[in-house]
């Protein structure tokens, strides 16, 4: 092999110099794999001594590479990796334009982490704000069932819609609600079945009241009482409305029966007055806490807030 011109020194990046090492190591392999094979230009043949018998093969003799060879490419890895060491580290190579280039990039890398902080900041504050809507909503839901089971079941519900009321401040149609079941939540309204339970009874009372007999005889008639009923009764006498609104009220049409019970005589009126208080009171109180049910899911079904980060600094 020919004597080697001094290396002249190159200009690399610090990635050039891990190239270099390893294309140095793969011209350490590809000699001594050529070696072993019996490459005719990196190995030659030892004069003496001559090969032994066990050396000797049916196709020819085993050749081995000559030491100077191996030497000088020795020589030549050892110093390419002294040149690597004493460069890899120095920056010899880097331009100023490189240099240029990398800083504009960490300034680009350091633009989009503060955008990534700032984003995982918001993103977490709209994760506890979420946390903590849907435990009011949770709350609320939990509390206005509460009270419509309470009112359903007839009860005096003022409990419940007094813990209500702060849950629902920010709620103006809920808090206009909650003020208008006030006054019926002390008693509690009547269910539709205790309004049938109690319906029957005024019938012959009520009948009775226009009798113009003696006090005696429509005492006897108000217990005893032979009529006429159901729904298709004709007529705007007593008898005949009072059928009509027994019907309705079979029926649970609660609206239905007061409607009749308006064109009453005003004796037999005094008689069922009281119980149409509380047919429309039964009626006003069902109306408002469906109203209010819709009012809370209103509010429960309001927009989460916007978790759009501010634009990427570029």
């Amino acid at each position: 092999m020919s004597e080697e011109a001094e290396e002249p020194q190159p200009r690399a990046t610090p990635h050039l110099f891990t190239v270099l090492r390893k294309l140095a190591f793969a011209a350490v392999a590809l000699f001594v794999l050529w070696t072993v094979i019996g490459g005719k230009n990196l190995a030659r043949t030892y004069p003496h001594p001559a090969p032994t018998a066990e050396q000797s093969t049916a196709k020819g003799t085993v050749t081995t590479a000559a030491p100077d060879d191996m030497t000088r490419l020795n020589d030549r890895v050892d110093h390419l990796e002294a040149w690597i060491k004493a460069h890899e580290n120095d920056g010899t190579g880097v331009t100023g334009a490189d240099k240029e280039h990398i800083a504009q990039l960490e300034t680009q890398i350091e633009a989009q982490d503060k955008s990534i902080h700032a984003l995982e900041q918001k993103l977490n504050d709209v994760k506890e704000q979420t946390a903590r809507q849907l435990s009011s909503h949770l709350e609320k839901a939990t509390t206005f069932d509460i009270l419509k089971e309470t009112l359903l079941r007839g009860e005096p519900f003022a409990a419940p819609l007094n813990q209500l009321r702060p849950q629902l401040v920010d709620n103006a149609k809920a808090t206009a609600l909650l003020a208008q079941l006030t006054p019926l939540s002390e008693r509690g309204a009547p269910t539709p079945a205790s309004l049938q339970n109690r319906f029957g009874p005024l019938v012959p009372p009520a009948l009775a009241a226009n009798d113009a007999s003696n006090p005696l005889m429509r005492n006897v008639r108000s217990l005893i009482l032979i009529r006429k009923v159901g729904e298709k009764q004709q007529g705007n006498n007593d008898e005949a409305i009072v059928a009509r609104a027994e019907a309705k009220m079979d029926r649970a049409d609660i609206d239905g029966a007061i409607k009749e019970l308006t064109a009453l005589s005003p004796p037999a009126a005094a008689v069922f007055a009281p119980w149409v208080g509380d047919a429309k009171n039964s009626l006003h109180a069902r109306q408002l806490v469906d109203e209010l049910q819709l009012a809370i899911a209103s509010d429960t079904a309001k927009p989460a807030p916007d978790a759009t980060p501010a634009a990427s600094a570029q």
